[in-house]
Order: C-alpha cells, then structure tokens, then sequence
C-alpha cells in the first residue's frame, strides 16, 4: 500500500482523521482563523500586515504616493522620537 506524507505548510494543517490511514491535508485559510478568533479592532491592522482582506472586506488600493507618505511620515516619528528620549538618556 502507497501511503502520501505530506509535508505541512503555511496554507495546509497537517492533521489525522481517526477513520483514515495515516495523516491527511486540510485546506485552511489562516486569515479567515484570525478574524474568528481575534477582535474587531484588530482586522484592520491585521489586513494591513498581511496584505489580505478577509472574505468580504474591500481590500485597501495603495498608491506609490500612499507608501511615501508613509514612509516619510515614520522616520519624521522615529526623529521626533530619539529626540526626545537620547537627551534623557545621554544625561543619566
């Protein structure tokens, strides 16, 4: 008898179904597990890290201008930031 051992991935859970022989792949879609299992409020940053709207959600249309804007906007923070933290730092 040929058994498949799958080797799992980001997109497949590895589990084993008591009526089988052997391990079988289930299809699972991780975004879909987050938004069921974390809160409201965290769907959107989570759609931004991932890039991937869950079922349902209009997906974000960034513009080259948007990442700039972005860009400039977290080295301004991480300037205005270290300085003020390092006087504070340097001084004790």
């Amino acid at each position: 008898m040929n058994t498949v051992n799958p080797q799992p991935s980001q997109d497949y859970l590895l589990v084993s179904a008591p009526l089988a022989e052997g391990p079988i792949c289930k299809p699972i879609d991780i975004r879909e597990s987050m938004r069921r299992d974390l809160p409201e409020l965290m769907q959107l940053l989570l759609t931004l890290v991932t890039a991937k709207p869950y079922k349902g959600q209009k997906p974000f249309q960034r513009t080259p201008l948007n990442h700039l804007m972005t860009a400039m906007l977290a080295c301004v923070a991480g300037s205005v930031f270290a300085a003020w933290k390092l006087p504070k730092v340097l001084v004790s």
